[in-house]
């Protein structure tokens, strides 16, 4: 059956002439960007360092998922487990912010990469540091915007693609598109993936680890075009994972964990030259149900959380620059319930507030080769039986040698706003604190950059200094938040991104730093994380054919014993314009490295052989 099939995806391909070219893809300096000063600027010019990855690149990794696809950037380390996936950059685990097409995503400091579509992407912005003055408190760490595709202008059935490999993987999508309207579906499995932790409570009766059996997720993606300027937007992703919780000496099954997370994200936008306002509606659902060996229900959580947004900027040109100016303003509510040692279930108080922020951004162009950045936002927050506000300034400057070379430096004050999950707890064994501080600092950048001819080379120094961290202690028997202390980071990191030949180019990255944490300002500061990330990746191309590796290498760490090695891989054979067949290998060498914390592992080599057709 499966080779008939196979036969069948070959002859659909001969429909389509073969009339396809590659080359390597070659970044360069002179690639517009948006993300980091909410304006359309070259790289060269870009007062900090950000990397873009572009449809191509996006689809060599083999990934099924942007998350996936990110392994291997510069200062990002990613925590995955069977039921959540998070993004650590530069050290910081908290106040990244996800934007789609410019637009904020998070709810309650929550956010999913899976639900964009790969085929859906565009291309992908990191800005790393601190963005608060132009985004806000959600992008206290960083910034990601994912930017879609613009609509096809064929009507019908655009592409379809299917998958599937070993655990039980299963993949398909279909995209379509009528008039002004596209739409596209995906559904994605994983099957049994093998024990996802190491042992808790080791040489003990309770010694346990868990065990991942399944893995689903849906996605849609849909868009309406009114005219050029004004959109409609909507993301939908159903996560669902079982997960067993396994007693180590005897094999036996303990409980059993049903997850459930649900993302609903609406965009209305509007956009000319100069003028951007886009309303948002973002809601995040989380059931997490524990079932005894019998079956029987143990407990359930339940958790909502809601956002509406409204983020409006305008951009004034000036003689020598422009000013950018907007204000946001957010609602966001909050609903938890919990189980009693009754069986019974106790709704917690519903929350609201509402966040208010107005900001402004002005370049001055002193002259054609030093351009000065000058911002500021003012952030107010109502609600939630608090009031709190934050204002952050920044400075930048940019001196340009000549149109291949520049040097870039930055100051800016950050600041995360406690979510109202933070203050009000999102378990029954958790105590509010309304007395919660935003977390804030400063961030100091300087780097250089340089466009050879034959590829591109980023260097820069970094000093990240944070006070008023949120932690959680444990208090009484149960556990609560708390404005702790501080986080410290200085680092260095270097890329350099070439190519050999047309058809043959590498990156390589290095990032040292010292990230240190303290639990108490009474406390000696602690290394955390890893000190040292070597990345890199070799890819290919040609007329038909092109591949990729893809290293990410974790040493000299503080939150695990060994060191971290991943390896991807990814190869697509072009049969025609319309069809294409890939192979794809996460973690190749299938490698038990520790996440994080000595406790959650690597997920275990997972291989998938795709057909993809666009019409």
């Amino acid at each position: 059956m499966l080779k008939k099939r196979m036969i069948g995806a070959l002859m659909l391909s001969l429909v389509c002439a073969n009339g396809y070219a590659a080359e390597v893809p070659q970044y360069s300096l002179d690639t517009m960007v948006v993300t980091a000063t909410r304006d359309q600027i070259s790289d060269l010019r870009v007062p900090s360092v950000v990397t873009v990855l572009t449809e191509k690149e996006l689809k060599a990794t083999g990934a099924k998922d942007l998350m996936s696809a990110l392994n291997g950037i510069d200062s990002i380390y990613i925590t995955v487990s069977p039921t959540s996936k998070f993004i650590n950059m530069r050290g910081f685990d908290k106040g990244i912010l996800l934007l789609i097409d410019g637009q904020p995503t998070n709810v309650q400091d929550g956010y999913s990469l899976d639900m964009v579509s790969m085929s859906n992407i565009d291309r992908v912005e990191i800005v790393r540091g601190g963005a608060s003055v132009l985004y806000g408190s959600e992008a206290f760490g960083g910034v990601i915007n994912v930017i879609t595709k613009k609509r096809s202008e064929v009507d019908g059935i655009t592409h379809a693609n299917i998958s599937a490999g070993n655990s039980g993987q299963r993949y398909g999508e279909l995209g379509l598109k009528v008039g002004k309207f596209a739409v596209s579906g995906e559904y994605r499995r994983i099957g049994d993936n093998g024990p996802t932790s190491t042992i808790y409570y080791p040489g003990t009766d309770q010694a346990m680890y868990y065990h991942s059996k399944e893995n689903e997720t849906k996605i849609i993606n849909a868009k309406y075009q009114f005219s050029d300027q004004f959109d409609l937007q909507y993301f939908y992703s159903n996560k669902q994972n079982d997960v067993d919780t396994v007693l180590e000496n005897s094999g036996a099954l303990k409980e059993k964990t049903l997850g459930d997370l649900k993302y609903h994200i609406a965009q209305l936008n509007y956009a000319n030259k100069d003028t951007k306002v886009s309303f948002s509606l973002r809601d995040r659902n989380w059931h997490n149900d524990k079932k005894a060996p019998s079956g029987a229900y143990k407990s359930k959580t339940v958790y909502d959380g809601r956002t509406y947004g409204l983020d409006m900027q305008h951009k004034w040109q000036l003689e020598k620059g422009h000013i950018i100016g907007g204000a946001t303003w957010e609602n966001e509510s909050y609903a938890f319930y919990a189980p009693l040692n009754s069986g019974t279930y106790r709704d917690f108080p519903k929350s609201s507030r509402n966040q208010y922020g107005i900001f402004g951004l002005l370049q001055y162009d002193a002259d054609e080769k030093n351009t000065m950045y000058v911002g500021a936002r003012q952030h107010y927050v109502k609600g939630a039986d608090k009031k709190d506000d934050a204002f952050c300034p920044q400075v930048e400057y940019v001196h340009l040698f000549n149109d291949d070379e520049s040097f870039f430096a930055n100051v800016n004050r950050s600041f995360r706003m406690p979510k109202m999950l933070e203050i009000f707890g999102y378990t029954a064994s958790q105590m509010p604190n309304l007395d919660l501080e935003p977390e804030k600092g400063w961030n100091y950048e300087m780097g250089y950059k340089k466009q050879f001819e034959d590829g591109v080379f980023k260097v820069s120094g970094y000093f990240m200094d944070y006070t008023d961290k949120i932690a959680s202690i444990r208090l009484d028997g149960k556990r609560k938040n708390i404005n702790a202390a501080g986080f410290r980071n200085s680092g260095v990191e270097a890329s350099w991104n070439s190519h050999i030949s047309d058809n043959l180019g590498y990156r390589l990255g290095v990032n040292l730093s010292n990230p240190e944490q303290q639990n108490k300002s009474t406390d000696p500061w602690a290394p955390v994380n890893s000190r040292v990330q070597l990345t890199g990746g070799l890819n290919y191309n040609n007329k038909e054919l092109s591949s990729s590796i893809i290293f990410n290498y974790f040493t000299n760490r503080a939150d695990a014993e060994s060191d971290l090695l991943s390896i991807d891989a990814g190869i697509q054979y072009k049969a025609s314009n319309c069809s294409t067949f890939a192979f794809g290998v996460q973690n190749l060498l299938d490698r038990d490295d520790i996440q994080n914390g000595n406790t959650m592992l690597v997920p275990a080599r997972l291989w998938n052989l795709e057909f993809r057709y666009s019409f």
